[in-house]
Formats: C-alpha cells, structure tokens, sequence
C-alpha cells in the first residue's frame, strides 16, 4: 500500500531485522555466514556447540569471530570499570571458584551453588564476576554454555587469571 508520508529510515529496525533474519538460520547456514576464519578457531569437537550458543548473542559476523576469540584463543585487555568487578569479588571469591572448578568440572550449577553458598551472594552480585573472568565481557551467552564451551582447564586458568588481574 503506498502511503504520502515519507519513508524514514530506521537504524534499530534495520538491526531488528537482521537479528532476526540470524535467528532464523539453520546451524548451517549460520555456519557459512560466520566463515571459515571464525570457524577455523573454534575446536573441531565444540564447532556445532559454539554456533549454537552465539547464534543469540551475534547480529553480524565480526561479532562471532571475537567470540570465537574471546573463548578459544586471546582474552580481551579488561578495562577499568571491569577489573573493579574483579576486585570488589576478591580473590578469595576466585579462588573458591577455582577449587569448584577443580572439583565440579564444568557443572556450572554445582560451581554457582558453592558459591552462593560461601559468600552470600546472588544475581549480578555472584554472577557478574564469574561472567567478567571468564569472558571479559559484561554481557553475552548463558554462563553455562560459556563452562561447557571453555572446559575445565581453561575455566581454572582464567580464574587463576583473575586473580592476578585484582593484585594489579
């Protein structure tokens, strides 16, 4: 239907729709429009995984590829609000969360429980954190799939990690 008013364009639409045209790609597809290059950093074994769990988190390639980074080759330099998070928790929060790893594994909901347990913590108190550790980012994939897709030795390094980042 042709209307008089003039057409407008809308930059957050725009970017509504290609989430969505995201959303709406089989794991397959998805894989060609990230490309070989973010691929190829990513583990033969957690390839399907990964694509999987950043579907909901990207909207265009280059965002996959710092995930693909960020998880499996060069954790990002973190920025001053963020290594503040890292040492409100304070070491002895990191290094309860590197003992549950050690001794859960990646069970995301035996580390968190232990935790919360420990230090009295919930929400984007306890979780915030752990996130920041992790990933380096404030946002992004449930936590869960973050463990899974690390593993366990990479979980244990980058709380190690953390804590020598709240002692600079």
């Amino acid at each position: 239907q042709l209307r008089r008013s003039p057409s407008c364009f809308d930059p957050l639409q725009l970017l509504y729709w290609q989430k969505a045209a995201i959303q709406g790609l089989d794991d397959a597809n998805l894989s060609d429009y990230f490309g070989k290059n973010t691929l190829a950093l990513v583990p033969d074994d957690k390839r399907n995984y990964f694509i999987h769990v950043i579907k909901a988190n990207v909207t265009f390639p280059d965002e996959a590829l710092r995930w693909a980074e960020v998880l499996f080759h060069i954790f990002p330099v973190l920025d001053q609000e963020r290594k503040d998070i890292l040492r409100r928790a304070g070491d002895t929060f990191f290094e309860a969360a590197f003992a549950a790893t050690l001794k859960h594994g990646t069970d995301w909901d035996a580390l968190v429980s232990i935790l919360k347990q420990q230090f009295k913590l919930s929400g984007k108190d306890l979780l915030m954190p752990l996130r920041i550790a992790l990933t380096g980012a404030i946002h992004g994939p449930k936590l869960h799939d973050i463990a899974i897709l690390l593993g366990q030795t990479a979980m244990i390094e980058r709380f190690k990690s953390a804590v020598s980042l709240i002692d600079q």
